[in-house]
């Protein structure tokens, strides 16, 4: 199993950045989990879009959904041109209801509702609610042998560190600094004391601000977990 980081920035890209994205491999299926902004175009780069197996998204925030609306155009013509048979299965929170309303009227998508589980050939998902304005779930991927911890958004709760026990890698909201940030998502240190506590193999940050100083962030994850990393776009990294 790895996972290609097509988008790590939220809730706005930098010049020449992507919003949340991230491609799963893993027995033989490609999973997008997340659709932000510049997922689009980088996904081309790893695969043909026919080859998109699904996407899963987190939460309906637009900085992890706002190419879905394109990826829908792509799917129109790939069936136009015998590409592509089908609609393309896309698997999301059933809030907030206006949101869902405009993507379930995409047309060459086949929306669907997830409730705790999803099952493919080869790979399971988990889902756990996470704490953020909007719902928003964690996901456990098991496939191939090993389980990858994404958190998609979420501040610091009680009970985060029960959820990533027992992955063998974590992909982490760190948007903020600081041992007790405000706001709607973790610090480099909450995820790194997460990290720790849960007894994960290594721990992997993303959803960084634009202007983020990323130095500082791996000096204060790695202060708690050392060797923690950033996460890097249009980098792949083995679970």
């Amino acid at each position: 199993m790895r996972f290609t980081v097509l988008g790590k920035y939220g809730p706005y890209p930098p010049e020449d950045g992507a919003t949340s994205g991230y491609l799963l491999e893993c027995a033989d299926l490609k999973i997008l989990l997340d659709c932000g902004s510049g997922t689009a175009a980088r996904l081309q780069r790893l695969t043909a879009l026919e080859e998109l197996d699904a996407v899963v998204i987190s939460h309906l925030h637009q900085d992890h959904i706002s190419d879905l609306g394109v990826l829908n155009y792509a799917m129109q013509m790939l069936t136009k041109k015998g590409l592509r048979q089908g609609k393309l299965p896309v698997y999301l929170p059933g809030a907030p209801a206006d949101v869902l309303a405009m993507i379930e009227g995409f047309d060459h998508m086949r929306v669907g509702v997830y409730a705790n589980r999803l099952d493919f050939t080869g790979l399971s998902l988990t889902f756990h609610p996470v704490r953020h304005p909007v719902p928003c779930y964690a996901m456990l991927l098991h496939g191939e042998g090993r389980t990858l911890f994404y958190s998609g958004d979420t501040a610091y709760f009680e009970g985060l560190m029960e959820l990533v026990q027992g992955a063998n890698c974590a992909l982490m909201d760190a948007c903020f600094l600081g041992e007790h940030p405000e706001g709607p998502h973790l610090s480099a240190h909450q995820a790194a004391m997460v990290a720790r506590q849960a007894g994960i193999e290594q721990l992997y940050l993303t959803h960084m601000p634009p202007y983020a100083d990323e130095a500082a962030y791996r000096r204060e994850a790695g202060e708690v977990f050392p060797g923690a990393q950033v996460v890097r776009e249009m980098e792949s990294y083995t679970v």
